[in-house]
């Protein structure tokens, strides 16, 4: 299948990549099955490799790149089985002089 998100040859994550990889998918799994069960929101505080990791999940391509400033909110939403990016690097909690990248 060819698709704009894949790169023409095959990308093939680094091991440690590809364990944290697992590790994310297995974490996120288990905050959707405990949103579905509880009807509720779930919060999750991570650093940007993290967020990137899940982002990259969301879009289901290793080979997507995210900038993410520091201290941003970011929210992405799991509603009928599908992922819906609301915000990314949203800083409006912040005073300008506290915005940084």
């Amino acid at each position: 299948t060819n698709s704009p998100y894949q790169p023409p040859t095959p990308y093939t994550p680094t091991p440690d990549y590809a364990q944290l990889k697992q590790r994310v998918r297995h974490a996120l799994d288990a905050l959707i099955a405990d949103a579905e069960i509880h009807e509720g929101a779930v919060l999750a505080i991570a650093h940007g490799g993290l967020i990137s990791t899940l982002l990259r999940l969301a879009v289901g391509s290793d080979t997507v790149s995210f900038w993410l400033y520091n201290t941003t909110l970011n929210l992405i939403e799991w509603k009928r089985g599908r992922w819906h990016l609301r915000y990314l690097n949203l800083w409006d909690h912040l005073p300008p002089a506290f915005r940084t990248f």
